[in-house]
């Protein structure tokens, strides 16, 4: 069960990724953009996937932390 909540939240949140990055690619081909300003664009493209890359993630980090607390204990 556990693994179907995991991925149904990568699922998720690439969605929302995928929606916010093709609002950062629809704005930048709409306009036509000088170099500078699509360059930017791509920079601030890489961070939002970074971003929910990491969003995405932690929930296995805290599934990490705890069975390192708990196999400290044991």
């Amino acid at each position: 069960m556990i693994k179907v909540m995991l991925i149904l939240w990568y699922l998720l949140i690439g969605i929302i990724g995928f929606i916010a990055s093709g609002l950062v690619i629809g704005q930048s081909l709409d306009t036509e953009s000088r170099l500078m300003e699509v360059v930017c664009k791509a920079i601030l493209l890489f961070f939002i996937i970074v971003f929910f890359l990491i969003i995405a993630l932690i929930p296995n980090f805290i599934g990490a932390v705890i069975q390192w607390i708990v196999s400290l204990f044991h």
